[in-house]
């Protein structure tokens, strides 16, 4: 056995896919994008950022870059493309399309949405008015919290009816975990795709939906791309479930007390308190507040078997 035979024969066997050396896993920086935004309190400049490290090819990284708005998450997305983000109380959405939007559409109630290709990224607060879009995604995917549903029905605001059990027909879930699906919504139907500014066309929407936090809040990505860029597909999403167990782990380290600041903290919803005995800080939950309460069913929507978490 050659040695090129030998290195590939053990990687098979490591499970280690091979495609070409363009694709081959290796680490590239990707340049940071800022993105303009408006919102609750009005205009935000574009943020200023490092490069992104990212785990891919560097001929890969080419192609591609980093779109962040100062509030809310980034994503990656077809470099040279355009960004632009909205936020408020019950949360954030990004979006990033091969041509400039329209400010003034995003905030008009006559604008259909993204009829081509594009990627928007939004986050639904699960303690305030996002709740609602929370509260429909889990009814559609997340049965393991269906909880949380029932607790934002009885408060009497919206009905029943606006919180549909069980996925969309057409979708295509892939569970990684009870916090964490990928989707596809095929071509021309309704699904977790259009669940977003992306209209439903001749071309599928890929994406995924994840919940954080004890307050479970929500991160849903939607992506619609050209054929000839399908294969940024998975880095895209990979990179939006890895940018989610890193800003997980953050917070859980601020509010066990790690490096708490003010602000960190009132990103958490939650109090800064130092404590003067100690000379140490934290995050603490206001007067008042009621944390989810965790759910344990290992319930997953019908016929649905969930994925391993490990890729």
């Amino acid at each position: 056995m050659t040695y090129r035979k030998a290195i590939l024969s053990a990687a098979l066997m490591a499970g280690i896919g091979f495609t070409t050396p363009a694709y081959a896993i290796a680490s590239a920086d990707v340049p940071f994008v800022g993105c303009k935004s408006d919102g609750q309190v009005g205009p935000q400049d574009a943020p200023i950022g490092k490069p992104k490290a990212v785990a891919i090819s560097p001929l890969l990284a080419q192609r591609l870059a980093y779109y962040k708005a100062s509030d809310g998450e980034g994503v990656l997305g077809p470099r040279g493309w355009y960004c632009f983000g909205t936020y408020g109380s019950s949360g954030s959405n990004l979006y990033v399309t091969p041509m400039p939007l329209k400010f003034a559409d995003l905030f008009s109630n006559s604008w259909k949405g993204i009829s081509t290709h594009g990627i928007q990224i939004s986050v639904s607060n699960g303690d305030t008015s996002g709740r609602f879009e929370v509260a429909q995604i889990i009814a559609r995917v997340f049965p393991a919290h269906s909880a949380f549903v029932k607790r934002v029905i009885a408060e009497g605001v919206e009905p029943p009816a606006s919180f549909p059990y069980g996925p969309y027909p057409a979708d295509k879930l892939t569970y990684r975990n009870k916090e964490t699906v990928e989707y596809v919504t095929p071509p021309n139907t309704e699904g977790l795709g259009t669940k977003s500014f992306l209209i439903k066309d001749d071309n599928p929407i890929d994406g995924v939906a994840l919940l954080t936090g004890d307050e479970l809040s929500l991160t849903q990505l939607s992506v619609r791309l050209s054929p000839e860029m399908s294969d940024l597909l998975p880095v895209i999403i990979q990179q939006v479930e890895q940018d989610s167990i890193q800003s997980a782990s953050s917070g859980s380290a601020t509010a066990s007390g790690q490096n708490a600041t003010p602000e960190s903290c009132a990103k958490l919803g939650q109090a800064y308190a130092y404590h003067g005995d100690t000379g140490t800080s934290s995050c603490v939950p206001h007067a008042g507040a009621q944390n989810v309460p965790p759910e344990t069913s290992d319930a997953l929507p019908n016929g649905i078997i969930e994925s391993p978490a490990v890729r």
